[in-house]
């Protein structure tokens, strides 16, 4: 975690389905309030409240997703929502967005 710059991390089960994701924010909330912190595991930091962004969302979709959480990514997964593709960011869908309008115009 420390030499990365992704902010969110997906947490899968031993088969690779998708299980939920922690950001650091999660691990420094975690670290605060627990007393017993020498081990850590992912289940002990993630939250199952948030929905990945599956990979035949639409642009409108993405946007209003961001726009209504705290993370600035998301994971990325499969029409299936199981099997994680990767992450996306909210700079890169706004960035995408404008290109779109910028050829249109």
């Amino acid at each position: 975690i420390p030499e990365t710059v992704q902010n969110i991390f997906p947490v899968v089960d031993s088969d690779g389905v998708y299980q939920g994701l922690f950001d650091l924010a999660d691990v420094r909330s975690f670290l605060n309030k627990s007393e017993d912190t020498t081990i850590i595991i992912a289940a002990d930091v993630m939250t199952t409240e948030v929905e990945p962004m599956r990979n035949d969302s639409d642009l409108s979709n993405a946007l209003t997703r961001f726009s209504r959480m705290r993370y600035n990514e998301l994971p990325l997964v499969d029409e299936s929502g199981r099997r994680v593709l990767g992450i996306v960011r909210h700079k890169d869908i706004v960035a995408f967005h404008q290109q779109r309008l910028e050829s249109e115009s």
